[in-house]
């Protein structure tokens, strides 16, 4: 019954074994909500957080900012995209953040990548395209925008470069 447990089974073998097998639960994101903080996991459930579940488990932070109409399975079905197709990006990123119009995966190198929030789902997979063109190598990148219909616009560390996409 423990929060953090997802499942778990016994099994006894006679004469005198007993095997248990425990799942925990998978988080992939911290987010708050009316002043508690919770994990959501891989299936979109709200486990709540405290200080050593926080410390033990490093996952990306949700910050809404004032967003309207934010729910937090939006979040959810992002990460698990982002998870099922790029473990490396999923490693980097430390805080997702909503605007109205944006979302910014702000990564460990402060590289910030930028997505329409319409749209978020399509641009991911502009992105990973992206991610094999340049060997996953964005922690070369300061920006990575990916808001402009038919462009990636990137800024290197030291310039900026558009990219159509044909």
């Amino acid at each position: 019954s423990h929060s953090f447990i997802n499942s778990s089974n016994a099994y006894l073998m006679l004469p005198h074994s007993l095997f248990i097998t425990v799942q925990e639960i998978n988080p992939i994101a911290l987010y708050e909500e009316n002043n508690q903080i919770y994990f959501i996991d891989y299936y979109f459930n709200l486990i709540k957080a405290d200080i050593e579940s926080i410390n033990f488990f490093n996952v990306p932070i949700i910050s809404q900012n004032g967003v309207i109409n934010y729910e937090y399975k939006e979040s959810g079905r992002l990460i698990k995209k982002i998870i099922n197709n790029s473990d490396l990006l999923f490693n980097y990123i430390n805080e997702i953040e909503y605007s109205n119009e944006r979302i910014y995966l702000k990564i460990n190198n402060k590289t910030k990548i930028i997505i329409d929030r319409k749209h978020s789902i399509e641009k991911l997979d502009v992105l990973f395209e992206f991610m094999k063109k340049i060997n996953n190598n964005i922690t070369l990148y300061k920006y990575i925008d990916l808001t402009i219909p038919n462009q990636i616009i990137v800024k290197e560390k030291h310039k900026t470069i558009w990219i159509r996409i044909i």
